[in-house]
């Protein structure tokens, strides 16, 4: 986005305007030429100077406007509203993005933290939206799964992993978005017993 696209002005607005600032730039070297219907009017020797100097700076000031700049471009805000256990055993995220661009999450991690040891009864029927297969990972080890999920502007997410295991583990979800931006939540996979 440009300076000139932040302000709010259309293109053909700011062609206007670039239009303008040109032909003042040019009237010192044009004086009494007759263009199409327009003629460059003398300049008064004092003027004559300031618009020399002050006119291809305007020119080139009014073109820096128009080149897109990153870092007026509309962000993505995302936030990991939550992430708790489910009863049967799925991680459920909540992430909202309050920004004014679409975010695209693009990797999910299950870090364990803890094992603590218990199993509980398998959950049968599994039907979260990823699944990311523990099987036997122990305390520091991940594993992950790409996605392609996109968070639309001013919307929030909600979002189901499934580790298919039945073991009581604390664990660490990272959520890659596609900007580099990591959100991390540590969460308690099935209530064991301590």
């Amino acid at each position: 986005m440009s300076i000139a696209q932040w302000l709010g002005l259309s293109p053909e607005f700011w062609t206007a305007i670039l239009l303008i600032a040109v032909c003042l730039a040019l009237a010192p070297y044009l004086e009494n030429m007759t263009i199409g219907a327009w003629v460059v009017p003398r300049l008064v020797p004092g003027k004559k100077r300031i618009v020399k100097i002050g006119g291809p700076l305007i020119v080139i000031v009014l073109i820096a406007a128009g080149v897109p700049l990153n870092a007026l471009r509309p962000k993505a805000r995302l936030e990991l509203l939550a992430a708790d256990a489910t009863d049967r055993g799925q991680i459920d995220v909540v992430i909202a993005n309050s920004g004014a661009t679409a975010a695209v999450l693009t990797r999910i991690e299950i870090e364990v933290l803890r094992d603590h040891g218990q199993l509980m009864r398998p959950v049968l029927d599994a039907s979260a939206t990823y699944r990311i297969p523990l099987g036997d990972a122990r305390a520091g080890q991940c594993r992950a799964a790409t996605i392609r999920h996109v968070v639309p502007p001013a919307t929030t997410e909600r979002i189901l992993i499934a580790l298919e295991t039945a073991r009581v583990l604390d664990v660490r979800v990272r959520i890659l978005v596609a900007d580099g931006v990591a959100l991390t939540g540590d969460v308690r996979l099935w209530q064991g017993r301590e």
